[in-house]
């Protein structure tokens, strides 16, 4: 019997520290289910022009239950495991993000935040993530939706392949993203020693614990869903 433990970016479920922080608490039952508070609403296959690819790439965003353009929002840049596409970020039972971030909204434990699912395998496995996310997608994002745009409020998540790339692109970028949040990293993850030179100082100065930015309780939040 195959269970997938997957940890959820946009519930703050992991520290972007060097040494991660034991979060002892397990998720409520229906915190994966749909139809408990109002929904955020999912655009789908958004369009925007890649220098990188050379040509159009999409990407699906998730914006908030009562999104208004008066407001500054975080947003959380999301990359898929390997074979699939970013849409399971929000398509598969493993993450389902938007259904989780409406509960967490909902029951008042996150702010409303944005979250955008990129294509990690554009150009195939080993495609130029940071090169996309860093010249394209983001300057896209933060031109057409309501957005703080500053390193303090945006963050990383990634499961698997997508894992590895939110480590690689997250720590060299530091200025960029102050949250980080692998999800059981695949081998295309960075050494240690290049992820974190001279002890992973930069990191524990730069980043900071999601969960201090985004919820509005104290306690710590954790999100984990396992499935036969």
């Amino acid at each position: 019997m195959n269970r997938r433990p997957i940890l959820l970016f946009s519930a703050a479920v992991m520290s972007a520290h060097v040494v991660a922080q034991p979060l002892p608490t397990m998720p409520p039952p229906g915190y994966d289910q749909p139809g408990r508070y109002p929904a955020g609403t999912v655009q789908w296959n958004v369009s925007y022009y890649s220098s990188v690819a050379g040509s159009n790439l999409t990407m699906h965003v998730y914006l908030p239950p009562n999104y208004n353009t008066n407001q500054k929002y975080a947003v959380i840049y999301c990359y898929q495991g390997i074979g699939v596409g970013a849409d399971t970020i929000f398509a598969s039972w493993n993450v389902y993000a938007n259904v989780v971030a409406d509960n967490l909204i909902g029951e008042g434990k996150i702010k409303p935040v944005i979250i955008v699912a990129l294509d990690d395998q554009f150009a195939g496995t080993w495609s130029d993530v940071a090169g996309m996310t860093l010249n394209d997608a983001i300057p896209f994002v933060e031109s057409r939706y309501s957005t703080y745009g500053d390193a303090a409020h945006r963050g990383i998540y990634g499961y698997s392949w997508g894992g590895g790339y939110a480590f690689n692109v997250g720590c060299a970028n530091l200025d960029t993203f102050q949250h980080l949040a692998p999800s059981s990293a695949a081998p295309n993850k960075a050494a240690d020693s290049t992820l974190f030179p001279n002890g992973g100082a930069e990191a524990k100065q730069k980043t900071e614990n999601l969960a201090n930015r985004m919820r509005y309780s104290r306690q710590p939040i954790q999100r984990k869903r396992s499935r036969p």
